[in-house]
């Protein structure tokens, strides 16, 4: 239930992040978990401000949002439900997440930040 509940988490955090993402990145990224004083507008708090931040602006672009699926697969099919093939699922997801950030990446370069690193 705990990945489960992680992969909702990290998906609230993800979309949040494509509303709320200039706000969030004029705070410096060592501050914004440390600080009690710095306040983000990310629907997760701020933790959920830093995960979207290193998935979506440092690492995988928008392909970061395969990841929570990813985990969502897992932790339902450790729940026991016979019908989620969590291999075919997860090894899809990553060869997509892989896949979608190259080509993103190729297509629009850094785009100033807009659509993550790519």
């Amino acid at each position: 239930m705990l990945l489960t509940g992680f992969a909702v988490y990290l998906l609230f955090a993800f979309i949040a992040y494509l509303f709320w993402w200039k706000a969030d990145q004029s705070l410096d990224p060592s501050m914004v978990i440390s600080s009690p004083d710095i306040g983000v507008k990310n629907w997760s708090g701020k933790s959920g401000a830093w995960f979207a931040d290193v998935f979506i602006r440092q690492g995988f672009g928008l392909a970061a949002f395969f990841l929570p699926v990813i985990f969502a697969a897992i932790g339902l099919r450790l729940l026991n439900l016979k019908w989620i093939k969590a291999g075919v699922i997860s090894r899809n997801m990553v060869l997509g997440t892989i896949i979608v950030s190259i080509a993103l990446g190729y297509i629009f370069g850094s785009a100033r930040g807009i659509l993550g690193s790519g």
